[in-house]
């Protein structure tokens, strides 16, 4: 793993739960480059990635040697297929029923990041997608369809479900 893991945001602080900015603050081989953003990638495909070209926020440009790199830009939904043919809502969530992965079209089930803007987590996706799963095997099963390609990941779901 990294010997050092470098953060850099676009503003002078985080907006994150105080309890994991201080785990971050805590650890002594994370470091924050405040009011940046990154650039470009600098490197050839010979070397690969070799650094980020960084600026700040008053326009001033830097390097940073790096060995490799993880984006993560914000919560966006990544939702812009669905816009004109499911509900969202005003953040462009996919709104989905109560207690439920289905959305504003019937034989539609959302999981994960794309309906879930409280959570935003990968363990609260993989348990919604299950959720989602099942609720569409159920869908298709009221419908007279075959349930085709879900087999396996129904069958992941039920193990974890049977596991309780």
């Amino acid at each position: 793993m990294a010997t050092s893991v470098t953060v850099v945001h676009r503003r002078a602080a985080l907006r994150a739960d105080p309890i994991l900015r201080s785990r971050l603050f805590a650890n002594s081989r994370i470091k924050v480059i405040w009011n940046s953003i990154v650039v470009a990638f600098l490197g050839d495909e010979a070397s690969g990635l070799t650094g980020l070209l960084l600026e700040r926020n008053d326009g001033l440009r830097s390097d940073l040697p790096v060995a490799g790199a993880f984006v993560a830009i914000g919560h966006d939904p990544a939702t812009a297929l669905s816009a004109g043919q499911l509900a969202l809502d005003p953040a462009g969530y996919i709104l989905t029923g109560p207690n439920s992965t289905a959305a504003s079209v019937p034989g539609v089930f959302t999981a994960g990041d794309v309906q879930d803007a409280v959570f935003r987590q990968a363990v609260t996706a993989a348990g919604s997608g299950c959720m989602a799963a099942l609720e569409a095997e159920r869908w298709l099963d009221s419908n007279s369809l075959p349930v085709g390609g879900l087999i396996g990941g129904l069958a992941a779901c039920r193990s974890g479900v049977a596991s309780r």
